[in-house]
């Protein structure tokens, strides 16, 4: 009950007073009288009241919501991006480890066949540069696949979400096979070194 409800229901008060013959207003009944609507006031809320406090917290809560979505998307939307970057260095490292150690090799090949002092055979470099250049088109095969499986992923049907997920493990494989391949060349290359040590 807000003071205007309360001045009222003293009007009221006193007009019924007036209406019956009182002249004066006993001290005693007034408290009472007083004491009856404070008790009424503090015991129970105005429903209006009540409503507004439950909207205010109904708000606070959807703001609260609100702002943990936001922050989880955001914080999403990041990690994603860094899924991205990591794995477009992550080919770009294997492009540059299998073609370098290819174009090592091809260069040492070359110096070997051109040389006059060197009767060494190149033969034994062969299968190491074979590797290298799988390793490559591993390399190349996993970039694809990258587009393809974001391609697949970016649908909507069930099926196109299977086919992400089966190009992803694809492009996962790819990947480790291009890693495969240049430790293999490398374990071939140095083995083909040994060989035509003095």
């Amino acid at each position: 009950m807000d003071g205007r409800e309360v001045i009222d229901v003293l009007r009221a008060a006193v007009r019924d007073a007036e209406a019956a013959g009182h002249k004066a207003i006993d001290p005693v009944a007034l408290k009472a009288f007083l004491d009856s609507l404070e008790r009424e006031a503090s015991g129970n809320p105005p429903q209006q009241l009540v409503a507004e406090a439950n909207i205010e917290e109904y708000r606070a809560r959807l703001s609260k919501w609100v702002a943990d979505n936001a922050h989880f998307n955001e914080w999403s939307l990041e990690s994603f991006r860094q899924v991205i970057a990591l794995g477009q260095s992550a080919i770009k490292s294997i492009f540059f480890i299998n073609g370098g150690a290819a174009v090592a090799l091809l260069a040492f090949i070359g110096h070997l066949a051109t040389s006059t002092t060197m009767t060494k055979s190149v033969m034994p470099f062969a299968f190491s540069l074979r590797l290298f250049v799988f390793g490559v088109f591993f390399a190349a095969l996993t970039s694809a696949l990258t587009y393809l499986c974001q391609l697949a992923y970016d649908g909507s049907k069930p099926w196109q979400e299977r086919v992400g997920i089966a190009l992803h493990i694809l492009t996962v494989a790819s990947g480790v096979g291009s890693f495969v391949y240049f430790f293999l060349g490398a374990e071939s290359a140095y083995g083909a070194f040994k060989s035509i040590a003095p």
